[in-house]
C-alpha cells in the first residue's frame, strides 16, 4: 500500500456506514456508546475509521481518558497543503532478510547510551506493579518514570520479576480476550510542558513474545489492528489534552494488523494538517498512512511484517494462528522514527522502522515465487504532518487491539506481550544498546 492521502468524503462516509453495521468492533461517538454493550466508565470511547492492509475501513475506538477536552476552535488549517511529489528516495537500497543482527549482551550491559537520550526505563523497580480495570485515567498508579495508566475491564500491566532478560524484571501487558476492543496503555509526557516538544524521535521496545502466543482468530481474516503506540501534539499533563481527537493534536499511530491471506504488515497513521473533519481528530480528520507492503505472497520473511522479527522468529501457522517457534521465544528491539515535515507544505517528514537494529522498508511483491523487490514508490518519506505548535511531547504506550486478542484466554494459550526496555531519544538507539 503506498502513500495515501485520505480526502474522499465518500470514503469517511463508508467506514462511519461500517460502524454503525458493525457496533460490536467500532467505538462509539463522544457520547460514550459502548463498542460491544459493555459499559465503559467514563463514556469516552471513540471510533477512529482507520485504513487497513487490505483497503477495508475499519473502526479504531481509541479511547479519551478525560471527556471535557473540548477542541481548540481556533486552530485554522492550512488548506494549501501539497506533498512534495519531489522526494526522491534512494532506489538502491536492498532490503536482505538473511541479515542476523548482534544480539547484544542481553543482561543491561551492552550497547552505548544514545547522545539524544530523553527517556529510559527497563522496569528494574517495578516488579510489584499492578493495574486492572482502570476505567478513567490513573496519574498515580503508575510505573517509575510514567505519567499515566489507562486498562480497560480484565486487561492489565504487571511487573513480572524474573521473566525479564537474564532473571531481570519485565512489565507483561495484556489485553481483555473477551472486550471487544480492550485498551491497555501507558502514558509518557516528555516535557512536562504542553507548549514544548520535538520535531524528531526515536522510540525503541525491547519485547518477547509468550511462547504459547496466538495471532488473532483461526479462520477470520483481516486482523484489524494491534497498535503498538501513540504520538500527539500539544498535550499537557494529568489529562489536558489527552486524547488525539483533537483539532491540534496532529498525532501519529503505528500497529501491527493485516490478513490472514496477506500476513501481519506494520504501518504508520498520521494527522493530516487540514481537511473539513480536523476538529474530529483521529475519529474522522484526514490522515495519511504508510504500509510495510504491496500486494499478495508469502510474508514470511519479508521486511515489515510481523514474522520479519528476529530474522522469522515471530512467524506463525496460517490456518492455527500458532507460532512456528513455541519453545524458544527471546528479546527482540523495535525500534521507530516519527520525523514531522518542517512545514505544511514539504512533505519531508519521515517514518522508519528497525526490527533488531535491521532496517524494514517498503515493498513491493513481483513474480510468480513472491519474491521481493524495494519500491521506490512506498519509500518512508513524504510524511506531511508538521510542527504545530508543541510538537509531539505524548508517548501512549500500546493501545487498543481488535481480534489479536480472541483466543488468549483459551487452554494452552498465553496472550499479551512482555517487556523489559523502553528508550526514547532524538537520535538512534539501536539495537545492542542496553538499560541499565
Amino acid at each position: 500500500m503506498k502513500l495515501h492521502r485520505y480526502r474522499s468524503t465518500a470514503l469517511r462516509i463508508a467506514g462511519f456506514a461500517f460502524c454503525a453495521a458493525l457496533a460490536t468492533a467500532c467505538g462509539g461517538g463522544p457520547s460514550g456508546t459502548p463498542r460491544d454493550g459493555s459499559v465503559t466508565s467514563d463514556g469516552s470511547v471513540t471510533s477512529d475509521g482507520s485504513v487497513t492492509s487490505d483497503g477495508s475501513v475499519t473502526p479504531d475506538g481509541s479511547v479519551t481518558p478525560d471527556g471535557s477536552v473540548t477542541p481548540d476552535a481556533s486552530v485554522t488549517p492550512d488548506a494549501s497543503v501539497t506533498p512534495d511529489a519531489s522526494v526522491t528516495p534512494d532506489a538502491s537500497v536492498t532490503p536482505d532478510a538473511s541479515v542476523t543482527p548482534d544480539s547484544g549482551s542481553g543482561c543491561g550491559t551492552g550497547g552505548t547510551a544514545p547522545s539524544g537520550l530523553i527517556f529510559q526505563t527497563n522496569f528494574a523497580g517495578d516488579a510489584d506493579y499492578r493495574i486492572t480495570r482502570q476505567g478513567l485515567a490513573t496519574y498515580t498508579n503508575v510505573p517509575e518514570g510514567f505519567d499515566g495508566a489507562l486498562v480497560t475491564a480484565d486487561g492489565y500491566i504487571r511487573g513480572m520479576a524474573g521473566e525479564g532478560e537474564c532473571g531481570s524484571v519485565a512489565l507483561k501487558f495484556m489485553w481483555d480476550p473477551n472486550f471487544g476492543q480492550p485498551v491497555t496503555q501507558l502514558y509518557k509526557h516528555l516535557t512536562g510542558d504542553r507548549s514544548t516538544g520535538y520535531d524528531d524521535l526515536y522510540i525503541r521496545y525491547k519485547v518477547r513474545l509468550p511462547n504459547d502466543f496466538i495471532v488473532g482468530v483461526p479462520g477470520r481474516d483481516p486482523l484489524p489492528y494491534w497498535k503498538w503506540g501513540r504520538l500527539w501534539q500539544n498535550t499537557g499533563l494529568e489529562g489536558a489534552g489527552w486524547t488525539e481527537n483533537r483539532s491540534d493534536s496532529f498525532y501519529a499511530v503505528w500497529n501491527f494488523g493485516g490478513s490472514e491471506m496477506w500476513g501481519a504488515d506494520a504501518g504508520g497513521t498520521f494527522g493530516a494538517n487540514v481537511g473539513a473533519n480536523l476538529s474530529r481528530g483521529s475519529a474522522g480528520g484526514e490522515r495519511y498512512s504508510n504500509d510495510y507492503y504491496t500486494g499478495t505472497g508469502d510474508y514470511s520473511t519479508h521486511p515489515g511484517h510481523f514474522q520479519a522479527v528476529g530474522g522469522g522468529a515471530w512467524k506463525f501457522d496460517g490456518p492455527t494462528r500458532r507460532l512456528v517457534d513455541r519453545v524458544s521465544q527471546t528479546w527482540h528491539t523495535i525500534e521507530w522514527r516519527f520525523k514531522l515535515a518542517s512545514s505544511n507544505t514539504a512533505g519531508d517528514g519521515r517514518f522508519e522502522m528497525w526490527f533488531d537494529g535491521v532496517a524494514q522498508v517498503p515493498i513491493g511483491i513481483g513474480g510468480s515465487s513472491g519474491t521481493y523487490v524495494y519500491d521506490p514508490a512506498l519509500d518512508p518519506s513524504a510524511i506531511p504532518t508538521a510542527r504545530h505548535g508543541s510538537g509531539y511531547n505524548m508517548l501512549v504506550m500500546f493501545d487498543n487491539i481488535n481480534q489479536w486478542h480472541k483466543r488468549w484466554n483459551d487452554s494452552g494459550v498465553e496472550g499479551g506481550i512482555y517487556v523489559n526496555d523502553v528508550v526514547i531519544s532524538t537520535t538512534r538507539i539501536g539495537h545492542e544498546y542496553d538499560v541499565r
